[in-house]
């Protein structure tokens, strides 16, 4: 909403502007202009702005400053910009003002990206190394870390997800938080002592779970809290990598050593297989095919069976697929003839 010294100052840039460009047309009238559009970008609704530049383009031309009046063309410009305030702009939320841990550009803030999202409006939200980046189609807003509890807990951002609320969640290595819509961050408050979440998960019941190295946290929405519910859960020099929930709603942990199942509802390990080879990456199809990539080939095991299979060839393909005569190694072992 604009208050009465908004809408007089407004005013009275309008006719300043007109006065400079339209009576004198000279070049301090367009440096006048510059200056005005970056105080309605800045001040005042984008598409005031928005309508402000191209009216000003149309009035400016040669052609039409010499059939128009000065008086006419300030009425036209001013109803013209009445009108475009007038539009609904339920779309988009508007930024806030008062952010202070939000910076425009052009660029993304580190060419680093560890996770990538798409929120319920179609914007790209970019996690990296340092800072979170939103693409709205034109420019990143970057968001960092600043001192109050309205911004991210770490630069460092490790996974940014959209539950089925349409709420986003920006998991860093020193907590996590909740994206609102003035543009500010909820931080989650965390019941114990590692804080670097690596993954964040959702059931079909709509509980939020957080995954770190060594733990997993259950959210809670009474409290804002993230509740520890599985401790210590590897053993020595043992690592969670990666985490999936399947159809049948149950838990799959990747770990360095070991594919882990655990049911959602009371967290209860029901099945443990190790892997043939030190995980790097996974990835769920179909809501029961568990591809995880290791360090000698591709890996499948399928959920619903609880076993390690699949087509040879789909997983060299997968392995190295731009070397079609190539397989997994263990398949390629296997193929080879007796000496």
């Amino acid at each position: 909403m604009f208050t009465a010294a908004k809408v007089v100052l407004f005013i009275i840039h309008l006719f300043l502007t007109c006065f400079f460009v339209l009576r004198f047309c000279s070049k301090w009238g367009f440096l006048y202009v510059q200056k005005l559009a970056y105080l309605l970008k800045k001040s005042y609704k984008p598409c005031i702005y928005q309508g402000f530049i191209v009216l000003l383009q149309q009035l400016s031309k040669p052609s039409i400053m010499k059939r128009t009046k000065v008086f006419y063309n300030v009425l036209i410009l001013l109803a013209a910009l009445f009108l475009t305030a007038c539009q609904d702009q339920k779309d988009i939320p508007e930024v806030s003002s008062t952010e202070k841990n939000l910076v425009l550009s052009d660029h993304i803030s580190n060419q680093k990206v560890m996770s990538i999202c798409e929120d319920r409006y179609g914007q790209i939200w970019i996690g990296t190394f340092r800072g979170l980046n939103k693409y709205d189609g034109n420019q990143y807003h970057q968001y960092y870390c600043v001192d109050d509890s309205l911004g991210l807990p770490d630069n460092h951002i490790t996974d940014i997800y959209r539950d089925s609320h349409n709420r986003l969640w920006v998991a860093t290595v020193y907590g996590v938080c909740l994206y609102q819509a003035n543009g500010n961050f909820n931080r989650v408050s965390i019941n114990g002592s590692n804080k670097n979440i690596e993954k964040i998960l959702e059931d079909k019941e709509g509980r939020i779970f957080f995954l770190t190295m060594t733990d997993l946290y259950q959210y809670d929405e009474n409290t804002n809290t993230a509740i520890i519910k599985l401790s210590k859960m590897v053993e020595k020099n043992c690592y969670n990598y990666s985490c999936h929930i399947d159809r049948k709603d149950v838990m799959w942990i990747v770990t360095s050593y070991s594919v882990k199942g655990y049911r959602t509802q009371d967290l209860k390990l029901i099945v443990q297989c190790p892997v043939q080879s030190y995980p790097i990456a996974s990835f769920l199809l179909d809501g029961h095919q568990l591809y995880i990539s290791g360090y000698n080939g591709m890996q499948l095991f399928d959920t619903d069976t609880r076993k390690w299979g699949g087509s040879s060839c789909s997983i060299a393909r997968l392995a190295n697929p731009q070397r079609h005569g190539q397989l997994h190694p263990s398949v390629w072992r296997k193929r080879q003839p007796s000496a």
